[in-house]
């Protein structure tokens, strides 16, 4: 295999592995970016919750609202929220209300990592395209003119 040849080959695995590594990037965006919804959905309901009058809300029963319930809120002040894990705590509804707040900063600021990184290796991916695409000219140049 001549060198010319060689280098082909390598273009060609660095942009399957970049092509790769782009498409987990974005499968791991996708799961962020779902996380900073539920993360959100969750900081808005408890905000609603506060400033509601009376106790009563309307509660899904399921994810995508196929059946909902009327229910009466008996303690407005606490809720109880995920730590992590399988770990909960009850804590007053301003208190969980600001952890979410933190917690979708941070989400929004790993999302946008990820977004960053995705425009980096795709840029990166469309330079080693180019020098591909520039060296098959190349080379079909010099087939030509051989003949």
């Amino acid at each position: 295999m001549s060198q010319s040849q060689q280098e082909l080959r390598s273009l060609v695995e660095q942009l399957e592995a970049l092509k790769s590594y782009i498409g987990e990037l974005q499968a791991r965006l996708q799961v962020v970016l779902n996380e900073l919804e539920e993360v959100r959905l969750s900081r808005n309901t408890l905000t609603q919750l506060r400033d509601a009058r009376d106790g009563s809300i309307l509660v899904a029963l399921d994810r995508r609202g196929h059946a909902l319930v009327y229910a009466q809120i008996v303690d407005k002040e606490h809720v109880v929220i995920a730590l992590g894990g399988d770990l909960y705590a009850k804590v007053p509804i301003e208190r969980a209300i600001q952890v979410l707040t933190e917690r979708e900063r941070e989400i929004a600021r790993i999302a946008g990592d990820i977004e960053s990184e995705i425009k980096k290796v795709t840029n990166l991916y469309n330079e080693i395209s180019k020098k591909l695409q520039q060296a098959l000219t190349q080379k079909g140049n010099q087939r030509q003119s051989q003949q």
